[in-house]
Parts: C-alpha cells; sequence; structure tokens
C-alpha cells in the first residue's frame, strides 16, 4: 500500500512467495517464528 509499513497480511504472502521461488514448503507452524524473525 505505500505506506512504508509490512502488515501482516503483505508479510503473509511475502513469505508464501519466497518459499515458492526458493522451492519450499512454508511451514505454518513456524510461521510466528519467521515473523518475529523479520
Amino acid at each position: 500500500d505505500g505506506n512504508g509499513y509490512i502488515d501482516e497480511n503483505e508479510l503473509d504472502a511475502l513469505l508464501k512467495d519466497l518459499c515458492e521461488k526458493n522451492k519450499k514448503e512454508l511451514d505454518i507452524t513456524n510461521l510466528a517464528t519467521y515473523k518475529k524473525s523479520i
């Protein structure tokens, strides 16, 4: 949305896209850990 911040939905989409690009499955159980790391 151009505001300079990533909201939760945008972050979920980003993580999904990164996993798809790297041909890895997105582990839903680790999603919170991924978000915390970012």
